[in-house]
């Protein structure tokens, strides 16, 4: 279950389960200073909201103390795990306590380390950096800063030792190193950041304008052009360029949750109350347009569509190749069993065993691994259609799971006629509250129109055990204003919980581009019938708000649909044992 903060919990508790959770710290503020830890969340809050926040690990640093001040009125920061510095705000959770743990570990290394007298030699020097006259470096801060570069995945990495260097003293090198930064820079948020670094830490200013017209082609929705006008007016103080962008932001807004933010944004920036105050507004008299979405004659279809639609499929490598893959990995060029696997795999999906060849040893493969030869052969040179190729060796055939967004789009036509048209699914279904069922103490406490969701709710997962393993004394029920439901749960269908069971399991992830078409037929189509299923462990799956893995029409799956286009990307996972195993989508 996610990790949830509540007006009752105490801000020292609070801190001690944030840090046992996410293994980092959080810094708790009752105006600008630190907050008393005996008292409680109600205590210290400035609004009152719904009352509780589930946080989840793939909740990025920024969108968490967004939310957090949003619901409480309170200000924190999250800091590293020692509370020795703050944590990027483009990280999630779980990728700024990675690089904590890191951090941490670097620390440790270095302070057991016995330093070496012998001095660095010319060409080491040369390689190392370029020097200047503003040079201060010491030989240990260029030995470190030389291995940290090479250990960089990612713009965020080059840009965080540029960051370091430049604070060390020597802005050549680190200049440098943003230029291999830039070259690695992928999405809005990226080149804002490093735009913002950029001006802070050289005072380049035609160079973050220039970094900061790549970001806006980058930018996608609303939480892109709200962190970059930003950044735009912190930075270069230009209102204009800023309200320009949070426009777009307010264009692309979803949900309450963007249009509170932008408005706090707006006001604090801009200075502009009467455009806060219709954003504001707009949130608040946000009428939900589809509740009177009923009365076909039969044909329906639901519409989902989104650039990319994540799946997850899970399957088992066929018996009769195990032991040959185990076997075959003496004839690889380094790869494990799951390496060969996606190889295999991937040269399947696009029909070219040129690259799996060059790192296989065909011969000896041939020789000692007939079953997987032969597999491979007809793979490569049969004219069968993808998904039976993949059946070849890959049982059962992965089906997969959908994480739809909040972002995604819905339309629903009814015997041709189109009742919902594109409408983003956060804003179709308008959350307003959500129940957890185990904690309702008497429900003869619950309002009527509650009372009603609850029993509803127990009624569906009570009806979906043998299909879903729901339990209604761990799930939670999301009510919103269109009719719909949403539940949440530890989801353990059978046939899964039967594949667990072998050693060798996999996991493939891939997409759908464009939209996945559901069809049912009801002559008295109700939307009120409709309920969205996720599982209560999405998020440590995808890095997204979803409103469902699956979609179900009067208690019933919707089993017919079909896709526009379904990209298998990769084997993520063998043998059942990582993150993005079936053991962890059944049990977290």
């Amino acid at each position: 279950m996610a990790f949830s903060i509540t007006g009752q919990i105490k801000v020292a508790t609070l801190k001690k389960r944030f840090l046992k959770e996410f293994g980092l710290t959080l810094r708790v503020y009752d105006g600008r200073s630190f907050a008393d830890e005996g008292q409680t969340i109600s205590q210290i809050r400035k609004k009152k909201g719904s009352g509780d926040l589930s946080v989840r690990k793939s909740m990025k640093v920024g969108t968490l103390e967004e939310k957090i001040e949003s619901e409480f009125g309170i200000k924190v920061q999250i800091a590293g795990s020692d509370d020795s510095y703050l944590c990027k705000n483009e990280l999630t959770l779980a990728s700024a306590n990675e690089k904590d743990q890191k951090r941490i570990n670097k620390k440790d290394k270095k302070s057991k380390d016995v330093k070496s007298d012998s001095p660095i030699t010319d060409k080491e020097n040369e390689n190392i950096v370029d020097q200047t006259s503003e040079n201060t470096l010491t030989e240990d801060q260029i030995e470190e800063f030389k291995e940290t570069e090479k250990e960089a995945e990612d713009s965020y990495d080059l840009r965080d030792l540029a960051d370091e260097i430049v604070e060390a003293g020597d802005k050549e090198w680190a200049k440098k190193i943003y230029m291999k930064a830039e070259s690695k820079a992928e999405g809005c948020n990226d080149f804002t950041n490093l735009a913002a670094s950029i001006h802070e830490n050289l005072g380049d200013k035609e160079w973050a304008k220039k970094l900061y017209m790549k970001a806006e082609s980058q930018a996608g929705d609303s939480s892109d052009f709200r962190y970059l006008a930003d950044s735009i007016h912190e930075n270069l103080g230009d209102k204009e360029w800023a309200k320009k962008h949070y426009k777009k932001a307010e264009e692309t807004a979803v949900g309450s949750f963007d249009l509170d933010c932008l408005a706090g944004c707006i006001l604090e920036n801009l200075g502009d109350k009467e455009w806060a105050t219709k954003l504001y507004m707009k949130n608040e008299n946000t009428v939900d347009k589809t509740s009177e979405v009923k009365g076909g004659k039969g044909d329906v279809k639901i519409i989902i569509q989104g650039r990319r639609i994540t799946t997850f499929s899970f399957a088992c490598l066929d018996d009769k190749y195990v032991e040959d893959i185990k076997k075959a990995i003496k004839f690889t060029d380094g790869l494990n069993e799951e390496n060969l696997l996606h190889s295999i795999l991937n040269s399947t999906i696009g029909e070219d065993f040129e690259d799996l060849k060059s790192e296989i040893d065909m011969d000896k493969i041939e020789k000692s691994c007939p079953t997987l030869y032969k597999l491979l052969n007809k793979l490569e040179h049969s004219n069968l259609p993808e998904s039976d190729k993949i059946e070849e060796f890959i049982t059962p055939y992965p089906e997969p799971i959908l994480y739809i967004e909040s972002g995604h789009q819905i339309s629903i036509t009814i015997d041709g006629e189109t009742k919902v048209d594109e409408q983003p699914l956060g804003e179709f279904l308008n959350i307003n509250e959500s129940i957890v069922l185990d904690e309702i103490e008497d429900e003869e406490d619950l309002e009527l129109e509650n009372s009603v969701l609850v029993q509803k709710a127990k009624e569906f997962c009570n009806e979906q055990k043998e299909t879903l393993g729901l339990d209604p004394d761990y799930a939670t029920v999301y009510k919103c204003n269109n009719g719909m439901m949403l539940i949440e749960g530890a989801l353990y269908q059978p046939e899964l919980v039967k594949m667990q069971k072998n050693e060798n399991q996999i996991t493939i992830s891939g997409e759908v581009r464009g939209y996945v078409n559901f069809y049912l037929n009801d002559k008295n189509f109700d939307l009120d019938k409709l309920t969205f299923i996720r599982n209560d462990n999405y998020s440590e799956w995808i890095a997204s708000d979803i409103v469902g893995n699956y979609l179900f029409y009067d208690n019933k799956k919707i089993k017919e649909y079909d896709f526009d286009q379904h990209n298998i990307f990769q084997l993520c996972d063998y043998g059942g044992s990582g993150y993005e195993s079936l053991k962890f989508y059944l049990e977290g």
